[in-house]
């Protein structure tokens, strides 16, 4: 099974081409799509080995944000902090937009494709790559992860490959044995 973890290409795409997004927002269809066409290319994709599209929930909607805000009051660290508050607001992007573009897109995979669409209401594609990939193992099954992610590595096993489209490089398990 190949799983591409959607919302993490589809905001780099965003990131990357900035300028282009700015002037046409739209152009965000286009990058994901072909991104996910290069996917389809490279590996076999059939109803034996099918393909995978995870996508997050609103961030301020999953578990881990319910986690964070309950359980950061604890700490005097993380005081006026928000979950993933380390990162950048960029308002130059017209994200309004981008993420109704980001909606119409589910829907085409969905209606136009055999690609299988996934998310919930309160996960992040990451929890949902990580149980699909231990699920296969359960079964004896492979799992490609394709992300960029460097926190998929933790769980690259014999059966979890992790490819990174960005470099074309695949990180597979390795036995120090």
């Amino acid at each position: 099974m190949i799983v591409v973890d959607m919302s993490y290409m589809y905001f780099r795409n965003v990131f990357a081409a900035q300028e282009f997004v700015r002037e046409n927002p739209n152009v965000c269809a286009h990058l994901l799509i072909n991104g996910l066409y290069s996917i389809i290319d490279k590996f076999t994709v059939n109803k034996d080995n099918p393909l995978v599209a995870a996508f997050d929930c609103k961030r301020n909607g999953s578990w881990r944000w319910d986690y964070y805000t309950d359980h950061s009051k604890q700490f005097e660290s993380y005081e006026n902090k928000t979950y993933k508050g380390h990162r950048v607001s960029n308002t130059s992007i017209p994200w309004k937009e981008v993420m109704f573009i980001l909606e119409d897109i589910k829907q085409w995979l969905r209606q136009s494709t055999d690609v299988l669409v996934l998310e919930h209401d309160k996960a992040e594609a990451d929890d949902i790559i990580y149980v699909i990939s231990k699920e296969n193992e359960k079964k004896g099954k492979s799992t490609i992860i394709v992300s960029e992610d460097k926190d998929f590595v933790q769980l690259i096993s014999p059966l979890t490959s992790l490819y990174k489209p960005k470099k074309d490089e695949m990180i597979v398990y390795c036995s120090d044995t």
